[in-house]
């Protein structure tokens, strides 16, 4: 049967956690592997018409009466706010896409991004993607996910250092990279305790 998912393009997002290139083991089956983005819109942007993908994935599958959806459902658009320990994510809603399929990734000019430039792409810069929406009822979990077709590149963004702050969960220490380095590190030691 041919795939009749509707598909959009998104409006511009910073882009977050990109697996695009080497596929990441899925946790609910560690023998296939899975691409995927999260993508940072912020809550001004106009999300009407992949709100409207996700929510007639929903009413494919559980009928056009939103009170007699599943209780808890998961929405895929989720509040970036509440994601105080992700750097980036306070003043946006987040929404994560993903696919078994490595999609392509187009730069500014739509020419493909090989695998030896995927440097070019990192956490923080803009992006639009392609996605479709499907719903899902297995294992006791209800809802919408966001199915990735394809990226494109449009600017540079300040890259993300990363998803914890270094500062605040370790703190410095003392004599740091500021001081000077003691030559006893590279000494080597008397003996091995673990060669056996």
């Amino acid at each position: 049967m041919a795939d009749k998912a509707i598909r959009i393009v998104t409006p511009e997002f910073r882009l977050s956690f990109p697996t695009l290139f080497k596929g990441r083991a899925k946790q609910s089956d560690p023998t296939k592997v899975q691409f995927s983005i999260s993508m940072l819109f912020p809550k001004a942007t106009d999300l009407k018409e992949l709100k409207t993908l996700c929510r007639d994935a929903m009413v494919s599958k559980f009928g056009s009466d939103p009170q007699k959806w599943p209780k808890g459902w998961r929405n895929p658009i989720q509040d970036g706010d509440e994601k105080t320990e992700w750097g980036g994510y306070e003043g946006n809603v987040y929404v994560r896409a993903a696919t078994e399929i490595k999609p392509p990734v187009f730069d500014q000019d739509c020419n493909p991004v090989p695998d030896l430039e995927q440097q070019k792409v990192y956490a923080g810069m803009y992006c639009k993607a392609q996605v479709h929406a499907y719903p899902y009822d297995k294992a006791g979990n209800q809802g919408v996910a966001i199915g990735l077709d394809a990226v494109q590149l449009v600017r540079d963004g300040e890259p993300f250092a990363g998803s914890i702050d270094a500062e605040k969960t370790f703190g410095k220490v003392a004599g740091g990279a500021s001081s000077k380095d003691d030559p006893k590190n590279y000494e080597k030691p008397a003996a091995d305790p673990f060669n056996t």
